[in-house]
């Protein structure tokens, strides 16, 4: 069977464009690290700088803000993934048909 050069081109395009699609959502899990991290760190932050010293506490709201903060990077971290599984079984429903 000869190939042309266009359709190699295609062949070419098509698994480039696969590619791209599960990289682009591989990357959304690869930012949660970094979110994950932020939301614990501006939870303490909040509790320690704003809201102790407006209550007159020593570290009471820094660790329930702390516990807030991860709660909102676990919740996330369950957001991507329910995104992730989604985007690959439409890509497998589009693949069986």
């Amino acid at each position: 069977m000869l190939l042309t050069l266009v359709a190699i081109e295609d062949r070419v395009f098509e698994g480039r464009q696969e590619v791209a699609k599960r990289d682009a959502s591989w990357m959304g899990l690869a930012s949660v690290g970094p979110h994950f991290v932020l939301c614990s760190g501006i939870g303490w932050y909040i509790g320690y700088k704003w809201v102790d010293p407006w209550f007159g506490t020593t570290g009471v709201f820094s660790i329930i803000f702390l516990v807030l903060g991860i709660i909102a990077g676990f919740l996330n971290l369950y957001r991507e993934v329910v995104r992730l599984n989604k985007n690959e079984e439409i890509q497998d429903n589009d693949e069986q048909t």
